[in-house]
């Protein structure tokens, strides 16, 4: 095991994808084996959140469309935003356009996913997700009092 390897398997990215066992599943699955991400599957909001509560994900992946809540997306994004305090929100969708990214950013998310999914583009959203969660969550030096 090389270098790379094994600090991933010591420090591995967390994700929780909230969609059905569909093409999309199949993808993200092969996508996160190659990259040795830990990655686990809730078949809607409601698991999700049980999911939370007993362990934690860097990053919860949402499919726009599998959102299962009577309010839609934004409420169950909101949600999984107060559930996960120390994890990043990815919605994924058929569509993306500017308006979509800012209201996901203004309901505390992270980043939007087109699909069908591209390995890079899925790669790199998960992965600047992770390293804006790591960089967020070192403590911060005192700074010195200015006289």
């Amino acid at each position: 095991m090389n270098w790379l390897k094994k600090l991933r398997h010591f420090d591995a990215i967390r994700v929780l994808a909230v969609m059905g066992k569909d093409a999309d599943a199949q993808a993200l699955q092969e996508i996160a084996d190659k990259a040795n991400w830990h990655l686990g599957f809730a078949a809607n909001y409601e698991s999700a959140l049980e999911h939370l509560q007993r362990e934690e994900y860097s990053v919860i992946l949402c499919d726009r469309d599998w959102m299962s809540d009577p309010m839609g997306w934004c409420a169950a994004v909101q949600k999984l935003v107060a559930a996960s305090p120390h994890g990043c929100v990815i919605l994924t969708s058929t569509v993306k356009d500017d308006r979509l990214w800012q209201e996901l950013t203004e309901l505390g998310g992270y980043d939007v996913l087109i699909k069908p999914f591209q390995p890079e583009k899925v790669t790199r959203s998960i992965e600047f997700a992770w390293s804006h969660l790591k960089t967020r969550r070192q403590p911060t030096k005192p700074v010195g009092q200015c006289r």
